[in-house]
């Protein structure tokens, strides 16, 4: 059993971390990479024409864009995930109230005993 949770642990790798941290290290990656190649770009051609610098703003833009997109699908994954485990949670408690309360047709001595263990 506990091999097994080993293992789910380590399949999870972003889990580990929170969410505004991994948001905080993508966007400074991506700021990163840009500013690498704006400057790679100008030390290239020596002088930034006014269309170049419109073009790398518009990939820049186009790239947030993507981020944000992408972010807003990760939320949505975890928010479902996060709703389940409560609909879950929520099934699994009914069920045992119902098992508590079918306790009750047992022979009396049953009855006892399945409700201490239901406890």
């Amino acid at each position: 059993m506990t091999e097994t949770v080993v293992s789910i642990q380590n399949a999870q790798f972003p889990d580990q971390y929170s969410l505004t941290l991994l948001f905080v290290l993508t966007v400074a990656v991506l700021i990163l990479f840009i500013e690498i190649g704006f400057r790679l770009g100008n030390r290239r051609h020596g002088k930034v024409v006014k269309a170049q610098a419109s073009q790398a703003r518009a990939v820049m833009g186009a790239m947030l864009g993507l981020l944000a997109f992408m972010l807003a699908f990760t939320f949505a994954t975890a928010q479902t995930h996060f709703e389940t485990r409560v609909a879950n949670l929520a099934e699994e408690a009914r069920l045992a109230h119902n098992a508590f309360l079918h306790a009750e047709f047992l022979a009396q001595a049953d009855h006892k005993r399945a409700r201490e263990l239901l406890r």
